[in-house]
C-alpha cells in the first residue's frame, strides 16, 4: 500500500501531501494501450507496490495486463515533460484535476489560456454587375464577397445570356477573387427553370448560387433545386410575406428591391425590409436577406443597425463609400504634414 501521507516518488522526485488519484476504466485502456508506460510518469508505471527508481516491478507487458484487467493502479502527481501533446490533451479530458499537487490538472490549465478565436464577421457585400473592368477595379479592393447579375444587368452590361458567355463570365469573376457568383436562371416554365438552373449551377456547384423570382414557377423549381443540393437565391421579393416562400423552399437567399419598393410609397422599402429581417431572426433561420436595389450608402449602415448583414450594390453606390470630404481633406493634412517632416 502507498502511505497517503508524505509520500516520495523516485521516478517523478516530487513530494506530495496526499495520495495521487486512481487510475481505472478509460484512462487504464490508454495505459495499456500504451505499452504500461505511463506518459505522466519518467517511464516508470509506479504499481500498488510503491515501486521506487532501481526497483523492478515487473515487465512492461505484465504490468500492461494487470492494468488493463481492471486493476487499480496508482500514478506519480506530476507530468514529464516529454508527454507528447496529443497524449496530454486525451488525459485531461479522462484524468481528474488531483493530477498535480495544486489538485488542478496542468494540462487543463494550458488550454484555458489560450486566447479564445475572434468570432467573425457575418457581413457580406456583393457587387450588383457583370461589367469586368468594374470588377477588377473593386475586387482588388478587397470589399466585396462576391457578384450578382440577372438578365436586366447582362443587358445593360452587354453580356450575351448564354450558357458559353456566362460561363468565361464567371470563371474570369472566380479568377478575380470573387467567393461567390450569382446567376439568374430563365424560363416560361418549371421545367425550363429548373433545366436552366442545374446548367448555370454545374459551372461551379460550390460558388454558384441560382437566382430564381418570387413566382409559382420561380418558387416550385427552387424548391426541387434545393432538394438537390442546389444553391438557391428567391429573387424579386417586394413585400414582407414574400420572405416566408423563400425560407420555406430552403433558399439560401432571399433578395428584397429596397429601392424599387421606396419608389412605389416613400419609406414603405426601408420599413418592409426590416420586417423581413425581423421575421427571419424570429424563425432563427438561415436564408439571408440579401438587401438589392440600394440607392445611398446610407441604407446600408441605416439596415446594418437593425440586423441586416448582406447587400448587393452598384458600382455607382460603391463609390459613394469614399466621398466624405472630412475624410478627404484629412488624408491631404496627413501627407503634408508627413512632407514637411521629411517623409521621401
Amino acid at each position: 500500500a502507498v502511505s497517503s501521507t508524505d509520500t516520495r516518488y523516485a521516478c517523478c522526485r516530487l513530494r506530495i501531501s496526499r495520495a495521487p488519484p486512481l487510475v481505472d476504466g478509460a484512462a487504464a485502456s490508454l495505459l495499456a494501450a500504451s505499452g504500461g508506460r505511463s506518459p505522466l510518469s519518467c517511464g516508470m508505471l509506479c504499481a500498488g507496490s510503491g515501486s521506487r527508481r532501481g526497483q523492478s516491478s515487473g515487465s512492461a507487458t505484465s504490468r500492461a495486463k494487470d492494468v488493463g484487467s481492471g486493476a487499480r493502479r496508482w500514478l506519480p502527481a506530476a507530468p514529464h515533460r516529454s508527454a507528447t501533446n496529443a497524449r496530454a490533451r486525451v488525459l485531461a479530458t479522462v484524468l481528474p484535476d488531483a493530477l498535480s499537487p495544486t489538485g488542478r490538472s496542468p494540462y487543463r490549465r494550458r488550454q484555458q489560456q489560450q486566447p479564445a478565436p475572434v468570432p467573425q464577421s457575418t457581413l457580406r457585400i456583393f457587387l450588383d454587375s457583370a461589367d469586368m473592368k468594374e470588377w477588377s477595379q473593386w475586387h482588388n479592393m478587397g470589399l466585396f464577397h462576391g457578384v450578382t447579375t440577372n438578365p436586366a444587368i447582362l443587358e445593360r452590361d452587354g453580356v450575351r445570356c448564354t450558357m458559353e458567355s456566362l460561363t468565361a463570365m464567371t470563371r474570369t469573376a472566380f479568377e478575380m477573387g470573387a467567393r461567390e457568383v450569382q446567376l439568374q436562371t430563365w424560363g416560361s416554365t418549371v421545367q425550363a427553370m429548373s433545366s436552366n438552373a442545374l446548367n448555370l449551377a454545374g459551372i461551379d456547384p460550390r460558388r454558384v448560387v441560382v437566382k430564381l423570382p418570387c413566382t409559382p414557377e420561380g418558387i416550385q423549381a427552387a424548391s426541387l433545386l434545393s432538394e438537390s443540393d442546389i444553391r438557391v437565391t428567391i429573387t424579386g421579393i417586394y413585400a414582407p410575406h414574400q420572405v416566408l416562400l423563400a425560407e420555406a423552399v430552403g433558399a439560401e437567399y432571399a433578395a428584397p428591391y429596397l429601392g424599387r419598393m421606396n419608389d412605389l410609397v416613400p419609406g414603405q422599402g426601408t420599413a418592409a425590409v426590416r420586417e423581413m429581417q425581423d421575421t427571419l431572426a424570429a424563425h432563427h433561420s438561415t436564408c439571408r436577406l440579401l438587401v438589392a436595389s440600394i440607392r445611398d450608402v446610407a441604407e446600408l449602415s441605416q439596415l446594418s443597425a437593425v440586423g441586416c448583414d448582406t447587400f448587393t450594390i452598384s458600382p455607382s453606390v460603391a463609390k459613394l463609400w469614399f466621398k466624405v470630404d472630412a475624410t478627404i481633406k484629412a488624408a491631404k493634412d496627413f501627407e503634408s504634414a508627413a512632407t514637411r517632416m521629411g517623409a521621401p
